[in-house]
């Protein structure tokens, strides 16, 4: 059931690039499948995943494909190669001339270089625009890549529509503003729980009379990934992923 539920949370956590390379590798007949949102192509799996339940030792191989397939779509970073321009250099040597030329050299046998994409959010960064959950994840993913603290602020601010310029006047007014403090300041303004208010909502979570068990599961995973993800790097008290494991398990045996 674990497993089951593991792969259930990759799925609702994958973008949908992700999701269309799953359904392939998997060899599911889906028509149309790259004219699916996401959201679509997300309830079509779940669907398929309750489907696999029947399967010869209860799904449990197909539940580990998908998981091996999804935590393997994480792009890793190229190895890039740079050519300079073939320079000559001419030295007087009495009537000889004798010419030096560069020698090509791959950015990983040059020192202390990185070449690296400027670090940007995928959306708006506002209550009208993508959820502080996306916008949590695409800051914890720039500090995996080796996103400078700075570098992330100010992928943050441009990502901050009109609409919200006071929050954005108000961040640009902050001098060596960290991560942490950026993620307090964005959470009040989406109006977000937090760590300790989340986790005290994860133990008392109970399933509604007309919500379904895959639909209880799922809020139950959110929940939990929020507070491990908080708890990575928030300022405030910090949970054990053990416990707080430990405590979405306990919600799993009882459903």
């Amino acid at each position: 059931m674990d497993l089951e539920l593991e792969a259930r949370g990759h799925v609702y956590l994958a973008q949908l690039e992700e999701l269309q390379k799953l359904v392939k590798a998997v060899q599911l007949d889906i028509k149309s499948v790259t004219e699916l949102s996401r959201e679509k192509l997300v309830a079509t799996l779940q669907d398929w995943l309750t489907e696999v339940r029947g399967q010869e030792g209860g799904g449990q191989k197909t539940y580990q494909a998908v998981v091996k397939i999804l935590q393997k779509s994480t792009p890793q970073p190229v190895k890039t190669q740079v050519e300079e321009p073939r320079t000559q250099v001419t030295v007087p040597e009495g009537p000889k001339k004798a010419s030096v030329e560069t020698v090509k050299l791959t950015v990983s046998e040059k020192p202390n270089m990185r070449v690296q994409k400027q670090f940007k959010i995928c959306g708006e960064v506002d209550r009208a625009g993508i959820s502080f959950a996306s916008v949590n994840r695409q800051i914890h993913n720039g500090q995996l890549q080796g996103y400078s603290d700075f570098e992330i602020v100010d992928g943050v601010l441009k990502a901050i529509p009109s609409s919200a310029a006071a929050l954005r006047n108000y961040l640009d007014s902050r001098r060596d503003l960290k991560i942490v403090n950026l993620k307090e300041i964005l959470r009040a303004h989406y109006n977000e729980k937090t760590t300790t208010e989340l986790y005290s909502e994860l133990g008392s979570l109970v399933q509604g009379n007309k919500e379904g068990s895959t639909d209880f599961l799922i809020r139950a995973m959110d929940l939990r990934n929020k507070i491990l993800l908080d708890s990575d790097d928030t300022s405030e008290l910090k949970y054990d992923p053990e416990l707080v494991h430990s405590l979405f398990c306990g919600l799993c045996r009882q459903d």
